[in-house]
């Protein structure tokens, strides 16, 4: 019987975030997400900030979304873990992310 090994997969993701969102609170989610991938034995995890940008049409509302691309090396399930955490705020938290996606890259 052999035993599949899984190992670090290379994803880019794009994040919105609401805009109305102090920088603080986005740090703090930013961090979350950080940790879920050094926990799960991700290798990196690089984050490059697009600013505020308007969207195509409204999501949730909100003409604008501060975007976030990501840059991570990690185990798949870490990235369903990611999409799981940022669709359901922790209790007493307001919801933070608008929208995400993720793409694996084959380098």
């Amino acid at each position: 019987m052999s035993v599949k090994k899984t190992s670090l997969k290379n994803y880019e993701g794009m994040v919105l975030l609401r805009p109305d969102v102090e920088d603080s609170i986005k740090q703090v989610q930013m961090d979350k997400l950080r940790t879920l991938v050094a926990q799960d034995e991700g290798s990196s995890f690089e984050v490059t900030e697009r600013g505020l940008q308007n969207n195509m049409y409204n999501i949730k509302g909100y003409p604008d979304a501060y975007q976030v691309q990501l840059d991570i090396s990690c185990m798949p399930a870490t990235i369903k873990e990611m999409e799981r955490v940022m669709a359901n705020p922790d209790i007493g938290e307001e919801e933070v992310f608008l929208r995400s996606t993720f793409f694996r890259l084959h380098r």
